[in-house]
């Protein structure tokens, strides 16, 4: 009984440092990981930026939006089925019973990328860099209506000064009157891009590729174009 008791005060000191560490290492891989999303994130937000850029020089040199839309899906389709073949078993690829939400995602895809590139024919790309914010705003609303996220003060507020900050920036820098059917334009290929996001997400619970869930998007939409 008296070693028994000896050696329990010793092993609890013990057992609680590991816990401390555990717990560190816990939370130092979480903010590694959202370091390395929001990276992502910008880096994905620069490569907008320039193909918005360059894109409004295309269609400013006579070529139509379906016809580049159609080129830009072509290619992309290419692209994502070398990389479906070669990484994702065939057991990966989609089912016909995800058919309808897979359709969704084409169908939003489509939108997003058309939209667009009819946006930025109809006004400039700092029009379109502006108005983005409103993806992540249309987002959390869809996510919310379809239960699957809960809204928060926090988000709310998120959500109120990110379109609140794109608006007011936007029509300062480019007023009304024309510009308000571009605005239209691109405030609806942000409502298609937010829910090719919401969408999606079920897919990646459910098991899918992100390669697969993107590949196919783009195939459903290619051949809607």
């Amino acid at each position: 009984m008296q070693a028994g008791s000896a050696s329990g005060p010793a092993e609890a000191p013990a057992a609680t440092e590991d816990g401390r560490r555990c717990s560190c290492g816990r939370e130092q891989e979480k903010a590694c990981s959202q370091g390395v999303a929001v990276a992502g994130i910008m880096s994905v937000q620069l490569v907008f930026a320039t193909y918005q850029m360059l894109g409004k020089e295309v269609l400013d040199s006579g070529v139509s939006p379906v016809a580049f839309a159609l080129v830009r899906e072509l290619c992309s389709c290419v692209v994502f089925l070398l990389a479906s073949v070669l990484l994702v078993p065939w057991q990966g690829w989609p089912q016909s019973k995800h058919f309808l939400r897979f359709l969704m995602c084409g169908a939003s895809m489509f939108g997003n990328v058309f939209l667009m590139l009819l946006g930025l024919s109809l006004t400039s790309p700092s029009m379109v860099a502006l108005l983005q914010p409103t993806q992540p705003v249309f987002a959390s609303i869809l996510a919310v209506a379809l239960a699957q996220e809960d809204m928060t003060v926090r988000k709310a507020l998120g959500v109120l000064l990110c379109v609140s900050g794109g608006m007011g920036a936007a029509l300062a820098a480019h007023g009304r009157g024309d510009a308000s059917v571009g605005i239209a334009v691109i405030l609806a290929q942000c409502l298609s891009g937010a829910n090719y996001v919401v969408q999606q997400r079920p897919l990646v619970q459910q098991g899918y590729s992100p390669i697969i869930v993107s590949g196919t998007s783009y195939t459903i939409q290619e051949r809607a174009c």
